[in-house]
């Protein structure tokens, strides 16, 4: 996904966009799951505690702006 179509998604998400939210949080699901292994293993409660805490701050996100120079608006 390239930076101009996720900051879109991103700014649906925060607006509070379901669809959008899922989009993004599939997005960083890779990410995710990396920092959820302990000892080799993925620990389900740690994946849990880090999608909850995405899901809870994604709405406070308000850095949009960075993805787009000068000029452009967000579709």
């Amino acid at each position: 996904m390239d930076n101009k179509i996720f900051a879109a998604q991103l700014a649906r998400a925060v607006a509070g966009d379901n669809a959008a939210m899922q989009a993004v949080l599939q997005e960083y699901d890779p990410l995710f799951r990396s920092r959820s292994m302990i000892e080799g293993e993925l620990d389900e409660d740690c994946y849990q505690y880090i999608l909850l805490r995405a899901i809870q701050e994604t709405p406070k996100f308000k850095g949009i702006k960075i993805f787009f120079s000068q000029g452009e608006e967000i579709e």
